[in-house]
């Protein structure tokens, strides 16, 4: 039999706002006894249904597909209701989760979370971190869109895709169109709705049949027929584009271009649905065919219901023709709930028409009918006539969420704080790592005209600072978490990378010493990050690849050191590695270093001098107090002397850490001032190893630093012009900002930023991720709070005469 096929939105505009009978699916529809609907009675339903589920917990996880929907109705029962307590476990699951959606990138099942976020977002958009992870998600969709064309039975052509990487199957224009239109709304880009656009077309113009006015779920269904000769048109997937097109078309512009189209499939769907309603009221699993399984099926029904009563609201539905048909089905939905409010007769998840018992019962079930009955309290005009903003003032008063912004403090969730410090990390990192994995960074990494002069070594200044920002993560090991899931990943990159790095017949094989200078500052990055993550990136190589790393340092020895500043650290810190994993080191650069910083230039308050000379800038933190102490704390492990400057050494790092921390202004900004200041956050890479070393002085509040150093980092990073449209790093502090550079940036230098995130090595459920979220001092100071007064250390010369440091109540 020919497929049918739409013409796509230029015969809906076309088609006639008329309700044609549709024979092959007329049903008699007899109303089932109950009449008219009472707003109490559908009030205190879905109060007992949603108060059932609350106690029931789901069977999926937050961020499943499945849970979306109950998500949704939760909210829906509070702001009909007035009653914040089913918000409030919607406001409580999304601070879990960290307000990000499911984990696969181009799954529209994955885009489903989002919906319920943004919707919580809009209600008070002070709160930025509940809409910035599913941005972040349909803006790297947007930069990589999938162009094959296929369909959900057919193997992509493309590496790496798979069929439901696009709308392949109906439920996915419920799944990812409304969210998406949520963060068109949120943002005020179109170019947000012009994505739905682009990908809601095929699968109209693939599934939709023009004739009956229905979908088929996905192309393996066109064809195929019911024992009865019947197409086959399944409930749930058509209840899922009906309930969707609504949902999609509320936050859309009434003048946005191709509105009409929607508008006009929904009509156009209407009395299609209208006819499939059974005399009981609900809709059985087969629309085209009831008695295939002769008996309603709730989910389906439920959204059905939800967007018959949304039509009819909106004025998209003739009242008089559809309204009698809610009434039916919302009392054939009451048959399917029990009198406790569990809610029953709900097909499991699948992809057809299947059989399904009274008690069956499945989240998105629950989700639907609390949507239905939320939606009819709606029309009736006897919703709450309440603030939605009040609504989620109360709800998160029952969260224990603080009202920190009536304070003008930017609100950050402690998961949200980890979720997208990991996803900084890897979209930084994942550029590097996955082209040296595959022996393929010296043709990927961009080397403009300004850093020609520099292309013998960004592609080690690449790896190696990428490496050193990773690896204290990659130390945690896997783990079965989404997060350990993501962190496996990027370890088997990162030890294909060290291999390729180090192999002498890789086509990536590094330039680790045959040019002056600069390799040695990256040996000393990769000595790091060798240090930081001994047993991920050192312990599985086999003895050959354990040779060739040695080798690789080793080769830097060759490198005449020329400059009296803290290039004294970078032979020390390579001995210092080569100590760990091989006994044979040189330690007189580690002495001379220890000598140099410890003694010589030391000058005072926590701050080294680089060099005999002192300058404003954040070498302090970018190299020297990281690397002094990590040198040191090798020398602790091999009980040799040179550790009896540790304590002290370790004191001055506390001080300086408590410096970075006030150099945080109440915005979130800090002084960008000094050399290589194109280093991003990696100002901050010591306050971070301070946290990472378990060193952070008491003063500092765990929550309040954490808070501080991730809204840095999401201004940085948010900036328009951080990211090529490789996503590779762009030169700037705050964005693209060229005029920054030094003459020794290179691209690959850039990426030391990363070492601003070394406190992503302490795992999720250490006290500094789950503190509760607190101001930091600037905050503190310039909201009027009464502060401890700031105290500096003692002079070198009182550290000198104690042995230690302490406080100077002079300064």
């Amino acid at each position: 039999m020919m497929k049918m096929r739409a013409k796509g939105y230029a015969m809906l505009l076309a088609i006639a706002l008329a309700l044609p009978v549709l024979g092959s699916l007329s049903a008699a529809a007899a109303a089932p006894s109950g009449g008219a609907l009472d707003a109490g009675q559908v009030r205190a339903t879905i109060k007992r249904v949603g108060d059932w589920q609350l106690a029931h917990p789901v069977e999926y996880g937050t961020l499943h597909w499945a849970v979306a929907p109950f998500l949704d109705g939760l909210i829906d029962v509070s702001l009909v209701t007035g009653d914040a307590k089913y918000l409030a476990a919607v406001v409580r699951a999304g601070t879990r989760e960290g307000w990000r959606p499911g984990p696969n990138t181009y799954h529209a099942d994955d885009l489903s979370a989002g919906h319920p976020w943004l919707r919580i977002y809009l209600m008070d958009p002070r709160r930025i971190e509940r809409l910035e992870p599913f941005k972040r998600r349909v803006d790297e969709i947007l930069a990589n869109p999938i162009t094959e064309n296929f369909l959900f039975s057919q193997d992509p052509q493309t590496p790496g895709v798979s069929s439901t990487d696009r709308w392949t199957w109906i439920d996915a224009l419920y799944m990812a169109p409304p969210a998406i239109a949520l963060l068109a709304q949120a943002t005020g880009e179109e170019r947000y709705l012009r994505f739905v656009d682009r990908e809601f077309k095929p699968v109209l113009d693939t599934l939709y049949d023009p004739q009956e006015k229905l979908f088929y779920r996905d192309d393996r269904f066109i064809e195929q027929r019911t024992a009865n000769g019947k197409k086959i048109f399944w409930s749930r997937g058509n209840g899922w584009v009906f309930a969707g097109l609504p949902l999609l078309l509320e936050p859309m512009p009434a003048d946005y271009r191709t509105r009409e189209a929607y508008v006009t499939l929904f009509k156009d769907m209407a009395p299609a649905v209208l006819a499939a309603q059974q005399p009981d009221g609900l809709w059985y699993p087969n629309l085209a065919d009831p008695k295939q399984i002769p008996f309603g099926e709730t989910s389906g029904s439920a959204l059905f219901v939800y967007g018959l009563a949304a039509g009819v609201r909106h004025g998209l539905l003739d009242r008089a023709t559809y309204w009698p048909a809610v009434e039916r089905g919302w009392h054939g939905l009451l048959t399917q709930i029990r009198r406790d409010g569990a809610v029953g007769g709900v097909q499991p998840i699948g992809a057809e028409p299947e059989g399904f018992g009274p008690d069956t019962r499945v989240a998105y079930g629950t989700g639907a009918v609390l949507m239905a009955g939320s939606e009819i309290l709606r029309a009736l005009g006897d919703a709450a006539k309440i603030e939605p903003m009040k609504v989620l003032e109360q709800a998160e008063l029952l969260v224990g969420i603080p009202d920190l912004t009536r304070r003008g403090l930017r609100f950050n969730a402690p998961l949200f704080d980890r979720a997208y410090s990991v996803d900084v990390l890897t979209k930084i990192a994942e550029p590097v790592l996955d082209a040296m994995s595959k022996g393929e960074l010296k043709k990927r990494l961009p080397i403009h005209d300004w850093e020609e002069h520099r292309s013998a070594w960004t592609h080690y200044e690449a790896f190696a600072r990428t490496l050193a920002g990773i690896a204290p993560w990659l130390a945690l090991g896997p783990d079965d978490t989404p997060e350990g899931l993501r962190r496996a990943r990027f370890i088997d990159l990162a030890r294909k990378s060290l291999i390729n790095a180090t192999d002498p017949t890789s086509p990536d094989f590094l330039n680790f010493g045959t040019v002056p200078d600069q390799p040695l500052v990256e040996s000393a990055y990769l000595a790091s990050a060798l240090l930081a993550a001994p047993h991920q990136l050192w312990d599985f190589l086999d003895a050959g690849q354990k040779d060739n790393v040695l080798n690789a340092l080793r080769s830097s020895r060759g490198i005449a050191l020329k400059h009296d500043n803290n290039w004294y650290l970078f032979p020390a810190m390579v001995e210092a590695a080569l100590w760990q994993f091989d006994g044979g080191a040189n330690l007189a650069p580690i002495e001379t270093a220890v000598a140099k910083f410890v003694d010589d230039w030391y000058l005072g308050d926590g701050v080294y001098g680089d060099g005999p000379n002192f300058h404003w800038d954040y070498y302090n933190s970018y190299v020297i107090h990281p690397m002094l102490l990590q040198m040191l704390r090798v020398a602790q492990s091999k009980n040799h002397d040179l550790a009896r400057v540790l304590p002290l050494t370790e004191d001055r790092g506390r001080r300086y850490a408590q410096v970075l921390e006030r150099l945080i202004s109440p915005e979130a900004t800090f002084p960008v001032m000094g050399r290589s200041s194109a280093y991003r956050f990696a100002a901050f890479y010591h306050l971070g190893y301070t946290v990472l070393s378990k060193q952070l002085p008491d003063d500092l509040d765990p929550g309040a630093v954490r808070a501080a150093m991730t809204n840095v980092i999401l201004r940085m990073v948010e900036a328009p012009g951080t990211f090529d449209k490789a996503g590779w790093l762009n030169l700037g502090a705050v964005g693209s900002q060229p005029g920054l550079r030094d003459s020794y940036n290179a691209t690959g230098s850039l990426y030391v930023c990363l070492t601003g995130l070394v406190h992503l090595g302490l795992p999720a459920d250490d006290p500094f991720w789950i503190a509760p979220p607190a101001p930091w001092t600037q905050r503190r100071i310039w909201a009027g709070e009464d502060v401890p007064r700031d105290r500096a250390l003692p002079s070198p010369a009182s550290t000198a005469s104690t042995g230690g440091a302490g406080d100077n109540d002079d300064n």
